[in-house]
């Protein structure tokens, strides 16, 4: 079943909590950043532009995406004690920390979402669904948002650069389709694949000027791979690393339940694999997953039990990786950095309404609001709450 969110920008809020503690004085500055049709890493990076100041400077948690109405709260070592703006975000100044705001400092983020153009039905059966999700939690996959550098013909980024196939890493670079691409772009970075490490041909179809310095640098140089590569920003490297590691980590935890479970499956359709879910976790279930932190993939991972150790080292096999390689990575601008993430997630203080859209007559709307811990994706609630109950015999 599908479901209709973001019709209107104020559709979707979220809101960061945190433990920063304020004072009147300190090394950071430290302001509660609002902002609607941008997201955290771009609005940081215009402020580090305005300001002149390195993006390092910059401390924040969560990456919100340009799709909510998100606040959060972001601190500038040695900031100015005022507010400040830029096109789409606003960042007001709230006190200093003797710390900078990480990651470790997201307490939870509270959701407001409102789900459009469903019928009556179809609105009561994610309302019931929705009561199982709280009562028994679910798989806490990382979402289709930590899959937008993934190309299903070329796949991963951080995968290429990992196994050291640095050709195949540009090539997704610059011929990848993007969500914002137009069918004349998406002819485009066609032909651009076709005639790859063909430089002549892939100049003359270069639009950009980054492009074209590329091809011009290849046509000279055609092994300046691992040089072009290292113009990639620390953020936008750690970005696709990410992915790889969230695609990685969500198939660990899908054949655990797989194994541990007996069903029946629920099904929701992924960017990057689709999602599994269950409609009720048994006692043996709950008793393995409700405690269970799952590391993502690096040099230095562990898993915590046999089981996960196994499928773990299966599926890092079927990938083809093995653990020197992570040392052996020519781009040093970021890593595969591990870090624990709970197996399952569970809303709390959930709150609901159904009621009449205004925007598509004669249907009914949801508004759904909860809290998840730091890293949950208030969109995966949705998507396991109008998950498809698999026939049997299905793949899952």
């Amino acid at each position: 079943m599908k479901f209709k969110i973001r019709c209107v920008p104020e559709d979707f809020k979220v809101d960061e909590i945190t433990s920063i503690v304020l004072k009147k004085r300190g090394s950071y500055a430290v302001y509660r950043l609002s902002k609607r049709g941008r997201n955290t890493l771009d609005a940081l990076e215009e402020l580090s532009r305005q300001m002149r100041i390195p993006f390092d400077a910059f401390g924040y948690g969560g990456r919100k995406d340009r799709h909510a109405v998100a606040t959060q709260h972001i601190s500038i070592c040695k900031g100015p004690a005022k507010n400040l703006e830029v096109k789409g975000a606003r960042f007001e100044f709230v006190g200093f920390a003797q710390r900078p705001m990480g990651p470790d400092l997201i307490v939870k983020n509270r959701f407001s979402i409102v789900v459009r153009d469903l019928a009556a039905g179809e609105a009561d059966e994610a309302l019931s669904q929705a009561s199982e999700a709280v009562r028994h939690g679910y798989p806490n996959y990382f979402d289709d948002q930590r899959f937008g550098s993934y190309d299903p013909l070329q796949g991963f980024i951080g995968e290429k650069v990992l196994k050291g196939h640095l050709n195949g890493a540009l090539k997704i670079l610059l011929t990848a389709p993007q969500e914002s691409d137009d069918a004349a772009e998406v002819e485009r970075k066609k032909k651009l694949f076709d005639a790859w490490k063909d430089w002549e041909a892939c100049l003359s179809l270069a639009r950009t000027n980054e492009e074209k310095t590329v091809f011009h640098l290849l046509k000279k140089k055609p092994g300046a791979l691992l040089e072009l590569l290292k113009n990639v920003s620390r953020n936008e490297l750690s970005l696709y690393f990410s992915a790889y590691q969230a695609f990685i980590w969500n198939e660990t935890v899908r054949r655990l339940l797989k194994e541990k479970e007996k069903g029946p499956w629920r099904g929701y359709p992924g960017a990057a694999g689709d999602y599994l879910f269950y409609e009720g976790l048994s006692d043996p279930g709950q008793a393995y997953f409700k405690k269970r932190d799952l590391p993502t993939m690096s040099a230095k991972t562990e898993m915590p039990d046999e089981d996960s150790r196994r499928i773990y080292a299966a599926i890092l096999s079927e990938n083809g990786i093995e653990r020197p390689m992570f040392n052996k990575i020519q781009l040093r601008q970021a890593w595969f950095k591990t870090f624990d993430r709970a197996a399952l997630a569970r809303p709390d203080d959930f709150s609901s309404s159904k009621d009449e859209d205004e925007l598509y007559r004669g249907r009914s709307k949801l508004t759904l609001t909860f809290s998840l811990p730091r890293g949950g994706y208030g969109t995966m609630f949705l998507k396991r709450i109008f998950s498809e109950r698999e026939r049997p015999g299905g793949s899952g």
